[in-house]
Parts: structure tokens; C-alpha cells; sequence
């Protein structure tokens, strides 16, 4: 319902999300040599997915009267 409610709800979605298709590109492919740009591709891809989840609970809030 709040701002920070939807960061914290999308870094953990997208940071999940993204660790499981990260591994999967690792375990079938030689895409990555070694684990330095997963990680650096989850955290990028946590931010972006909590950006994104404020914006959307940001925007869901809009009009509504304060409780």
C-alpha cells in the first residue's frame, strides 16, 4: 500500500527472479566465466525491479485519500 511496501515486494521478486534465470544461463551455457557478472546482473536487476515497484505502488496511491 505504501511506496516502500512496493520497493521492498519487487527487490524481492525481482532479485529472486533474476538469481533463478542467472543460474540457469550458468548451469547451461558457458555464457559466464565466472560469478562476478551475476551477481552484478542481480543487483542491477534487484534496483530496477524496486524502482519499478515503487513507481507502481506510487501510482496505485494516486487519488486515493490518506487513511
Amino acid at each position: 500500500k505504501t511506496i516502500i511496501g512496493g520497493v521492498k515486494i519487487a527487490a524481492i521478486i525481482g532479485g529472486l527472479f533474476a538469481l533463478s534465470i542467472d543460474l540457469s544461463f550458468y548451469s547451461m551455457t558457458t555464457l559466464y566465466s565466472s560469478f562476478t557478472p551475476i551477481i552484478v546482473d542481480i543487483i542491477a536487476f534487484t534496483i530496477m525491479s524496486a524502482i519499478t515497484g515503487g513507481i507502481i505502488a506510487w501510482v496505485m496511491n494516486i487519488g486515493k485519500p490518506e487513511a
